[in-house]
């Protein structure tokens, strides 16, 4: 049934090619074995912030969208949309 879905959708978008509204909006990708992270560069980069775990991370490029599809039994990728 669809109302048995829910879909998210994960990103990073900011106006603007100046290195002040990167540094302040980008966003991260991160992965702990199968399991995926979203976190703002203030969690990635301030060393008091950082995971107690290790994380692999990767920059999300500008308009760069994950999508998910939720239902009662498990989490899948749905794909990446470009802006």
């Amino acid at each position: 049934m669809m109302k048995d879905k829910a879909y998210l959708l994960v990103g990073s978008y900011y106006r603007g090619e100046d290195e002040r509204s990167k540094r302040y909006y980008k966003m991260y990708l991160g992965s702990i074995g199968d399991s995926r992270v979203y976190a703002s560069s203030t969690l990635v980069e301030v060393e008091r912030y950082k995971p107690a775990i290790e994380v692999e991370w990767r920059e999300l490029r500008r308009g760069e969208y994950h999508l998910y599809e939720i239902d009662r039994n498990a989490i899948k990728a749905a794909g990446v949309i470009e802006i």
